[in-house]
């Protein structure tokens, strides 16, 4: 099915207002997720949010690891020597799984 320019632009922006990332969007309005990736990246990248994205301010103590516990129990501890990318790993494995 194709989209119209009007109608990329219309999904592009309600995504990013949903609050939703792209593959729970995607599925909830019968897009493929792969087309949509498309859209934001080659058709349509001046489309900006008017919605703020949210951080949580963390302040860590120095003498301790941080830890993330989640609505059921589980807790994540983060090593100190832990580097950026393998924590984006870890908290998106997270976000996608059934731990809430």
């Amino acid at each position: 099915m194709q989209h119209s320019p009007k109608d990329i632009k219309k999904h592009l922006q309600a995504q990013r207002k949903s609050g939703l990332s792209i593959h729970p969007y995607c599925q909830h309005q019968g897009l493929n997720y792969w087309t949509f990736r498309e859209w934001r990246k080659r058709r349509f990248p001046a489309v900006r949010s008017s919605v703020a994205p949210q951080f949580v301010k963390l302040d860590v103590p120095q003498s301790s690891f941080p830890e993330i516990v989640t609505g059921t129990n589980a807790t994540i501890r983060i090593s100190a020597q832990m580097d950026a990318v393998a924590l984006r790993q870890i908290l998106c494995a997270v976000k996608h799984s059934r731990i809430e």
